[in-house]
This record gives C-alpha cells, sequence and structure tokens, in this order.
C-alpha cells in the first residue's frame, strides 16, 4: 500500500533536506555571515539585498503549506469515495495513473514530501544549536506531512480495496460484488462529506496534539 509513497519520498526529499539545512545554518548563523568580507564583498559587487536570517526564514516558511494539504487530502477523499459509489471498485490497477484523483495525490504529496524534508534538515542544527527541545519541536512538526502521506495513500488504496467480500474468480459472479464496493463508497463518501464539513475541527485537533507534545517538555 505504501511502497509506491516511500519510493516518491526516496526519489525527491533530499534537495528538500539540503534546503532545510541551509536556512537553519544561515538563520542561526546570520552574524558570522554578515562579518564575512569576501561574502559582502561579491553581494555589494552583484548588487543583491539579503538579510541572511530573514532569508533562511523565508525560504524555510514558503514550503508550509497546512490548509493546502487538508484540502487536498478532503478532495482527494471526497473523489475517491465518489469514484467507488459510481463505478465499484477497480479490479486491476491501471498501467499509467492518470486523472484529477492522481494528479492531486501526487501534488499533494510532494508539497507534503517538501515539508517533510525541511524538518529533517532543520532538525541538525536545530539540535547543534538550540538544544534537545528545538530538535522536538520540528520533529513534531514533522508529523503532519507523514499523516498527510498516511492518509492519502489510504485514500488511493480505497479505489482497489475488494471491500468486505473477496472478489469472485469468475466474471459472471462480479454483479453483486460490484453493487457491494458501490454501497461501501456511498458510506465512505458520507464520511468524505463530514469531514469537509468539520474540517477546522479536524485541523484545529492535529494542532492541539503538536501543543500537548511541546508542552511535555
Amino acid at each position: 500500500m505504501f511502497e509506491h509513497q516511500l519510493k516518491r519520498i526516496s526519489n525527491n526529499i533530499y534537495p528538500f533536506i539540503i534546503i532545510g539545512f541551509a536556512s537553519g545554518i544561515a538563520t542561526v548563523n546570520a552574524s558570522y555571515f554578515e562579518s564575512v568580507e569576501w561574502l559582502n564583498w561579491y553581494i555589494q559587487y552583484a548588487n543583491i539585498e539579503i538579510d541572511y536570517k530573514d532569508s533562511g526564514q523565508s525560504i524555510f516558511f514558503e514550503h508550509f503549506a497546512p490548509n493546502t494539504l487538508l484540502y487536498i487530502l478532503i478532495a482527494i477523499f471526497f473523489f475517491s469515495a465518489l469514484h467507488r459509489t459510481i463505478i465499484g471498485a477497480i479490479e486491476k490497477p491501471p498501467k499509467h495513473n492518470e486523472g484529477a484523483i492522481y494528479a492531486l495525490e501526487n501534488f499533494g504529496s510532494l508539497l507534503a514530501i517538501s515539508w517533510l524534508g525541511l524538518m529533517i534538515g532543520i532538525m541538525g542544527p536545530a539540535l547543534y544549536y538550540e538544544g534537545f527541545a528545538s530538535f522536538v519541536k520540528f520533529l513534531v512538526l514533522a508529523i503532519y506531512p507523514v499523516m498527510f502521506l498516511v492518509e492519502v495513500s489510504l485514500c488511493i488504496a480505497f479505489l482497489y480495496w475488494e471491500g468486505m467480500r473477496k472478489i469472485p474468480t469468475y466474471i459472471d459472479d462480479r454483479t453483486g460484488w460490484k453493487w457491494g464496493t458501490r454501497a461501501e463508497g456511498a458510506f465512505v463518501l458520507l464520511l468524505a462529506l463530514i469531514m469537509l464539513t468539520y474540517h477546522q475541527q479536524y485541523d484545529s485537533f492535529i494542532k492541539y496534539l503538536g501543543r500537548i507534545v511541546l508542552t511535555m517538555l
């Protein structure tokens, strides 16, 4: 179920780890970089206006998109349930992942991976310069994108889930099974509508869990 997502993470996360590490170093050591003469000479010569601390923080925070991830998750959840309600379970995975559901899944996953990579990258400077408490704070922030990646994988897997009954061996016996998967899709579609209705409460609950962990430090 999660093999495809793990492969996507391993193929895309490393540049964001480097960016997170660099932004952490730049933010913490802003005064040092400002004192490097040859670097300042080049910046002045190239007519570059830069504040190391602000630049490091802006690079870091530009990759945060919790609300975007939440709405993408709801959309994938809704469309997956709607697809299963109308068509039923997909008996065989397609050779090429095409369509709105997979486009949203790909975009949202890459957005979550960029967030996760930044957290992993900045954990090193945070631990070295700020201590263990700061390290754990970024570790807690990394939970949100990980949860998204797990949840979106479950939504995609729902398209192919056999349901409460195993898929019949013979095609002639699959009519009843197909209708059963449609009924399951309708039930999950109701859950998706509930999630959409109470998405703010869901988001507040996730943030509340993060605050609880931070208060335990």
